[in-house]
């Protein structure tokens, strides 16, 4: 009997550590090292647990900011068909909303219902080209580096919500999506900020830009380009559409890939309580492998 517990302890102990227990350390190892919020250890702890179908309350606050093209599509393929996704009450996953808006620059709502239509539209394109599509009213694409003018004006949208609380006329997409994601084009194409010169704050325009800028020296300080991971434009970008559909299996890529290896485990950890109970029926007719008997 005793026997018999301790193979079937162990195996739920394995069950346990490949559910759970190691995405936790992992996480812990992953915060131990302080240089960049954008570490590439990060992110693969991240992926592996996206891959894995664990969308948890962190790693969607954390993946708009990491993520790439395969990001948006295990979010999506992973997402309930009804309910809030936004902030941490609703529908699991939490703020999966908010991890779409950075990933792909868009605004779809709040709701998975919204998210589901706005993704039969725009599925099948990569995360540059989304955000490159919610750029152009800007007359900006960010797959070339901008220029001056382009530079001050992405500083501008930047600087705008510490100005204004609501978006205006003037400033019709001051939100935290798209200055998330000006901060990234600027940081991707590795844009100095010294390229801004006193005579650029003295316009009217002159504190918003200040304001962005300096947004822009502490974004580039917590999130270096030499570290990768969340760069989708410039010579450092990662992944493209196609490069995650040419190294996946299609296992991966299922949408039932999370059933799949919660079987395997249901599986393994079967297989393990049959060993235990095959082992403890062995002893009682005389043959106990638990039991060591002295020889003369």
């Amino acid at each position: 009997g005793l026997c018999a517990a301790a193979w079937a302890a162990a195996g739920w102990g394995g069950w346990a550590w490949f559910s759970g227990i190691d995405s936790t350390r992992d996480e812990l190892a992953e915060n131990a090292v302080a240089s960049g919020a954008n570490r590439l250890d990060r992110w693969h702890g991240i992926r592996a647990r996206l891959r894995r179908g664990y969308l948890s309350h962190d790693d969607m606050i954390r993946v708009g900011r990491l993520g790439d093209t395969e990001a948006v599509e295990l979010i999506m393929e992973r997402l309930p068909a009804t309910g809030r996704v936004r902030g941490c009450l609703g529908s699991a996953p939490a703020h999966a909303a908010e991890a779409l808006e950075l990933l792909t620059a868009h605004s779809a709502g709040s709701t998975a219902e919204e998210w589901h239509a706005w993704w039969r539209e725009h599925r099948g394109k990569s995360q540059a080209t989304l955000i490159r599509e919610s750029f152009k009213p800007l007359g900006i694409d960010p797959q070339k580096p901008p220029t001056k003018e382009q530079t001050l004006a992405l500083l501008h949208l930047i600087g705008l919500p510490s100005v204004l609380a609501t978006p205006s006329e003037s400033a019709p997409i001051s939100s935290k999506t798209h200055t998330f994601n000006a901060l990234r084009i600027l940081r991707d194409h590795d844009i100095k900020p010294e390229v801004v010169v006193r005579e650029d704050l003295l316009g009217p325009d002159g504190e918003t830009i200040l304001k962005g800028l300096t947004a822009y020296v502490e974004f580039r300080a917590q999130n270096p380009l030499s570290n990768e991971a969340g760069v989708v434009f410039g010579d450092l970008s990662l992944y493209s559409y196609d490069d995650y559909f040419a190294e996946q299996s299609w296992l991966l890529r299922s949408a039932w890939a999370p059933w799949a290896w919660w079987s395997g485990v249901s599986l393994l950890g079967a297989g393990g309580v049959g060993g235990a109970w095959r082992l403890s029926r062995s002893g009682r007719n005389g043959d106990n492998f638990c039991k060591i008997e002295a020889h003369s």
